[in-house]
């Protein structure tokens, strides 16, 4: 559905953010860093497997 898109697609936003700060610090352990950019990643596939299910469903309507 549309909400489950755009909560994605938001919470995408977010760890993609979080992954930049993680970049950006230096205190930061490569394990933690790891973590960032794993949750980054599938967070943007949640958010594509969401997109292509709102496109479908959107498809099927019409």
């Amino acid at each position: 559905t549309k909400k489950t898109y755009e909560k994605a697609f938001k919470e995408s936003e977010k760890a993609s953010e979080n992954y930049q700060k993680a970049l950006a610090d230096l205190h930061l352990s490569r394990i933690e860093l790891e973590k960032a950019r794993l949750n980054s990643i599938a967070k943007l596939q949640a958010c594509e497997d969401s997109k292509t299910d709102y496109s479908n469903q959107r498809q099927k309507d019409k």
